[in-house]
C-alpha cells in the first residue's frame, strides 16, 4: 500500500509540474502578445470599465487605476458623441451586430477632445456579456496575467498540503484533482479569452522561431498580407516576401535575438501584387524560464493612411503659410495706399471744422462731423489692420521676456484712460516667459483697454495674474465690466465681429482677434469666462520653454510693488 501511495503521489507531482510548465508557457506567450500591443484596449459592461490597459488610459491623460475606479466611461466621451457610442454599444448588447468600427471624440482629463478610431466587439468576460473597445495603435499592457499567477500559486499551495497519512492523503488527492480540474478549466477559459483578444486586434501579430519560421500568426496579419493564416504559419520570410524585404527582416530578427531588446520602427514594404504599405513594426524577444531568447514576436500596424495624411497636411500647411504671407502683404499694401488719401480727407475735414463749424446750419455741422468722425474711425481701422498683419510679417524672435515689465508698459500707455475711468488695476508677481515683448505688450494693453472700455456702473477693477500650469504659463485678466454672453465666447475672437455698435462703444472689432493671432503665434491659446453683468476673465497660455524655466519666477517686481500692485485712477 505504501508503494502504491508513493506512486500516486509521484504521479500527482509530475502532473502538477507538467501543468505548471504548460501554464508558464501560455502565460509567456500571451503576455508578449497583449502587453506589446500598440493599441488601447477597454472592456466594459454597461459602460462600467472592467479592464483597461495603459495605452487606453494614457490616451485619456489618466492612469489605469483612475479609469477602472470610474462608475462609467461615458464622461470620457465628448457630449456630442455620447449618443453615437450608446447606439453601437446597445446594438452589440442586443446581438444586432458582432462588431462595429466607427470614429468618435473622447475627452482627456483636461477636457481636451481627442478623436479615436474604435473597433468595438461583443465578447464574454468572466462568463458574462461585455463590450471590447480597441482604439488606434498603442502598446497594450495587460494586467489579466495576474489571474494565471494566482492560479499557479494556488496549485503550489495544494501540493504543499499533502500529508503522510494514507486516508488523509487519499482525501486530499481527491480534493486536489477536483481543484486542478477547475484550474484547468479556468486556464482554458483564459486561453480562449486571450486568443479572442489577439485575434480581434486590428493589427498583425506573429511569432517566429530562431530559424525565422512563423509559428503563429493572427487574422490581422493574414489580412494585411492578403493570405490565409495557414499560408503564413510554417513558412519563412524568404517564402513570403521579396529577397530585399526578407533579408531586412532576417537582420532585424538577428538584432533582437543578439541584443535581447525590442525594435520599434516604421518601414515601407512592397507586397506582391499590392500597393506599397507603410508599417509601424515592433519586434521584441520572447524568453524562456532561464531568460534565454527562444523566439521573436512581431506586432505590425498599417499606417499607410496616416503617412498619406501627414503628407497632405505638410502640403496644406505650406499652402496656408504662403496664403497667409500673401494676405499679410496685401493688407500692408492696401493700408499704406489708403493712408495718403485718408490723411487728406482728415486734414480737409478738420479745416472745415475750424472755418465753418457754427457758421452754417445745424445739418451742415452734422455732415462735417460725419466726415471727421468717419475719417478718424477709418484711420483707427487701418492702424489695427496694419498691427494685425505685422503679427507675422514683423514678428521678432522669441526671447526671455519679463512679463512684469510688459504689464508696467501697458499700464503706462493706458495711464490717461485709467485716470479718466477712475479704474483700479491690480497685478500679482508675473514670470519670465519666452516671447516677443512688443506683441505681448499689445495683448495685455488690448485686454486691459477692453476692461476699461466695456465697464459697468461701478469704477473698473482689473486684476492680472499668472502661474505655471506645468506645461504652460497661464495668464488671466479679470474685470468687473458688462460681461459677454456665453453664445458669443468664440465670436468675439473673430476679426471684425462686434457685439456693440460704434456709437455704444468705439472700436474696430480687431482687438481680441489681434490678441488671438499673437497668442497662437506664440504656440498658446486664448479663451474667456464671463457672465453678463458680472464681469469677464480673459485667459491665455504660453508654452513653457526650457530656456525660461530657470529663475522663471525671478522677474522684476510687478508694477510699483514688490508683491502686489494697485494702480488707481485719480
Amino acid at each position: 500500500i505504501a508503494r502504491h501511495v508513493g506512486a500516486v503521489l509521484e504521479n500527482a507531482r509530475l502532473h502538477d509540474a507538467a501543468l505548471s510548465a504548460q501554464k508558464m508557457r501560455f502565460e509567456r506567450q500571451f503576455r508578449n502578445l497583449v502587453v506589446g500591443s500598440i493599441q488601447g484596449i477597454l472592456i466594459q459592461r454597461e459602460f462600467r470599465p472592467l479592464f483597461v490597459n495603459d495605452s487606453w488610459a494614457l490616451y485619456h491623460g489618466l492612469g489605469p487605476g483612475e479609469v477602472t475606479r470610474m462608475e462609467s466611461v461615458l464622461p470620457l466621451v465628448h457630449p456630442d458623441d455620447v449618443a453615437l457610442v450608446r447606439e453601437h454599444v446597445l446594438r452589440l448588447a442586443r446581438g444586432e451586430a458582432e462588431s462595429a468600427m466607427f470614429e468618435y471624440r473622447g475627452l482627456r482629463a483636461d477636457r481636451m477632445p481627442v478623436w479615436f478610431e474604435n473597433v468595438m466587439t461583443a465578447i464574454e468576460w468572466n462568463e458574462l456579456p461585455a463590450i471590447q473597445s480597441v482604439i488606434i495603435d498603442v502598446t497594450v499592457r495587460k494586467e489579466a496575467e495576474l489571474a494565471l499567477k494566482r492560479a499557479h500559486g494556488e496549485l503550489e499551495q495544494r501540493v504543499a498540503q499533502r500529508t503522510a497519512d494514507l486516508s488523509a492523503t487519499n482525501l486530499k488527492l481527491q480534493d486536489e484533482i477536483h481543484e486542478r480540474t477547475l484550474a484547468e478549466n479556468n486556464l482554458r477559459r483564459s486561453e480562449t479569452l486571450y486568443q479572442s483578444l489577439v485575434e480581434t486586434l486590428p493589427l498583425g501579430v506573429a511569432r517566429k522561431d530562431l530559424e525565422g519560421r512563423y509559428t503563429f500568426a493572427n487574422e490581422g496579419l493574414a489580412k494585411l498580407l492578403k493570405l490565409a493564416v495557414g499560408d503564413i504559419v510554417g513558412r519563412t520570410d524568404e517564402q513570403l516576401f521579396s529577397r530585399v524585404v526578407a533579408d531586412k527582416h532576417r537582420r532585424d530578427d538577428q538584432t533582437v535575438v543578439e541584443f535581447g531588446s525590442a525594435m520599434d520602427f516604421i518601414e515601407r514594404v512592397d507586397l506582391p501584387e499590392a500597393p506599397a504599405r507603410y508599417l509601424h513594426t515592433i519586434r521584441s524577444p520572447i524568453r524562456d524560464t532561464n531568460g534565454d531568447v527562444v523566439a521573436v514576436q512581431v506586432i505590425v500596424s498599417d499606417i499607410t493612411q496616416l503617412k498619406q495624411t501627414e503628407q497632405e497636411l505638410i502640403l496644406y500647411s505650406e499652402e496656408l503659410e504662403r496664403s497667409n504671407r500673401e494676405l499679410s502683404q496685401f493688407a500692408s499694401v492696401v493700408s499704406h495706399d489708403l493712408t495718403a488719401p485718408l490723411r487728406a480727407i482728415t486734414s480737409y475735414g478738420q479745416l472745415l471744422v475750424r472755418r465753418y463749424q457754427g457758421k452754417l446750419d445745424d445739418e451742415a455741422d452734422e455732415f462735417i462731423g460725419y466726415i471727421v468722425g468717419g475719417a478718424s474711425r477709418m484711420q483707427t481701422l487701418i492702424n489695427d489692420l496694419q498691427a494685425y498683419a505685422r503679427v507675422t510679417t514683423r514678428a521678432k524672435p522669441s526671447l526671455p521676456t519679463d512679463v512684469n515689465q510688459v504689464v508696467r508698459d501697458a499700464i503706462a500707455n493706458l495711464e490717461t484712460e485709467i485716470s479718466e475711468a477712475g479704474a483700479e488695476v491690480i497685478c500679482e508677481p508675473l514670470p519670465i516667459v519666452h516671447g516677443d515683448a512688443t506683441q505681448l505688450l499689445q495683448v495685455f494693453q488690448n485686454l486691459i483697454g477692453n476692461a476699461l472700455k466695456y465697464r459697468g456702473e461701478q469704477p473698473p477693477r482689473v486684476q492680472i495674474t499668472g502661474f505655471n500650469a506645468g506645461h504652460e504659463w497661464r495668464f488671466s485678466v479679470a474685470d468687473n465690466g458688462i460681461g459677454v454672453p456665453e453664445k458669443d465666447f468664440e465670436r468675439i475672437f473673430v476679426i471684425h465681429q462686434r457685439l456693440h455698435t460704434p456709437d455704444e462703444y468705439p472700436g474696430t472689432g480687431l482687438g481680441l482677434a489681434l490678441c488671438k493671432r499673437i497668442v497662437e503665434r506664440h504656440g498658446g491659446r486664448i479663451w474667456v469666462e464671463s457672465k453678463v453683468g458680472q464681469g469677464s476673465v480673459f485667459h491665455f497660455s504660453l508654452p513653457v520653454r526650457t530656456k525660461c524655466k530657470r529663475d522663471a519666477q525671478a522677474g522684476s517686481p510687478p508694477p510699483q510693488a514688490v508683491s502686489e500692485t494697485s494702480v488707481t485712477g485719480a
